[in-house]
């Protein structure tokens, strides 16, 4: 496989693990709701796009952690709508719990 192939593959996964995120947050209107408060403050919770900022942010001095309040708020939005699903038996990729 090609580094092209295999950079349009690490694409397509993560474009389909956001999706998947954004429909299992939405899915949930008090979660949903959350998406409009501080400190994301989004207009519509439908404008979230499932995209979750990295753990690590690059420095001049290498890495440090993303301790940035939005991308704390969408972790816990987000594990909450994981646990959820768990709870229900509506693991990713169909799996029971």
């Amino acid at each position: 496989m090609t580094w092209a192939e295999q950079i349009s593959r690490i694409q397509a996964t993560a474009a389909s693990e956001i999706a998947e995120r954004r429909a299992r947050v939405l899915r949930h209107p008090d979660l949903a709701a959350r998406l409009t408060q501080r400190p994301l403050e989004f207009t519509h919770p439908e404008k979230w796009n499932g995209f979750v900022p990295p753990k690590a942010v690059p420095t001049l001095d290498g890495w440090k952690p993303n301790d940035s309040a939005v991308r704390a708020a969408l972790v816990e939005i987000c594990a909450e709508a994981l646990r959820r699903d768990a709870e229900e038996g509506q693991l990713p990729g169909g799996e029971a719990a």
